[in-house]
C-alpha cells in the first residue's frame, strides 16, 4: 500500500496553509517544501527544522509515517476556505451544496471515529487544495486512511453527478496503489430529516457506474514549428 498523503503534506493541509505559507513560517523554500511532499530527499537540516516547528519526532518525518501523527491531535482541524478554486470552477448553487455535503460527512466520519483517539485527525481542507481532487481524508478504526470525495444533492440519490477528470484519476490511482476510497454520495443535504449517504467503493464506481464526457477544455492549436 502506498501513502495517501505525505506527513507534510498532510500537516500543512490540515492547517489551511499554501505552501508560501509554510515557507514564510518555517524559512525553508517552496522548492524544498514541494521536494519533501513528494517523497524526494533534501538535506537533514530541513528535515530537523520541520521536526522542530511541528514538534514531531525526526523519524516521522524521515520514514514518512502518517500514522504516528495521528493520535497526536488533541483538537479537531479548523476547516479552511482559504484556497477555493477548485470551488470556483462550480456554479456557485452547487458549490453551496457541495460545501454542505463536505462539512456534513467530515461530522459524521468524526463520529464514526469517536473513542478511537483518531477523531481529530479527520482532514477536511483537501476541498479547497486543488492539487489534491480529493475532499476528504479520513481514516479507518484502525488507523487505515480513507480517501473521500463527497458528491451532494439537494435531491435524490438516483440524481446523476459529476466527476473532474482529475477526480477519476485519483480514484483510479487509489485503486492501483491499494488505498482506501470512497464515493460519499450525499442526498436530500437541505432536509435534516431525510439527509444521508450512500458510499460508493472505488472498485464499484469504475465497474458500476457510466462516465461520459460533458465538457472539453478548448486551446488553440500550435502551427508547426512554432515554439511553446
Amino acid at each position: 500500500m502506498n501513502n495517501v498523503v505525505s506527513v507534510l503534506y498532510y500537516l500543512r493541509v490540515r492547517q489551511g496553509w499554501t505552501k508560501k505559507k509554510l515557507s514564510m513560517l518555517t524559512g525553508l523554500s517552496q522548492n524544498d517544501l514541494v521536494r519533501i511532499e513528494r517523497g524526494r530527499n533534501v538535506r537533514m537540516g530541513k528535515y530537523i527544522t520541520l521536526s522542530k516547528y511541528f514538534g514531531l519526532p525526526l523519524s516521522v518525518l524521515l520514514d514518512d509515517n502518517l500514522s504516528a501523527t495521528l493520535h497526536t491531535f488533541t483538537a479537531p482541524p479548523i476547516i479552511s476556505r482559504s484556497m477555493p478554486e477548485r470551488i470556483s470552477q462550480r456554479l456557485e448553487k452547487d458549490a453551496e451544496t457541495g460545501r454542505k455535503g463536505e462539512e456534513w460527512v467530515y461530522q459524521q466520519e468524526v463520529k464514526k471515529l469517536a473513542g478511537t483517539g483518531l477523531e481529530n485527525s479527520v482532514n477536511p481542507n483537501f476541498a479547497d487544495d486543488e492539487s489534491a481532487h480529493f475532499d476528504i481524508l479520513s481514516f479507518l478504526q484502525n488507523g487505515i486512511p480513507l480517501v473521500i470525495e463527497v458528491k451532494s444533492t439537494t435531491g435524490e440519490l438516483d440524481e446523476v453527478f459529476y466527476f473532474t477528470a482529475d477526480e477519476l484519476e485519483k480514484a483510479k490511482d487509489c485503486l492501483r496503489g491499494g488505498n482506501r476510497y470512497e464515493v460519499h454520495r450525499v442526498f436530500y443535504i437541505d432536509n435534516p430529516e431525510k439527509c444521508n449517504r450512500h458510499i460508493i467503493s472505488a472498485e464499484e464506481l469504475l465497474s458500476e457506474y457510466d462516465f461520459k464526457p460533458v465538457s472539453y477544455r478548448v486551446t488553440k492549436k500550435k502551427e508547426i514549428g512554432e515554439k511553446i
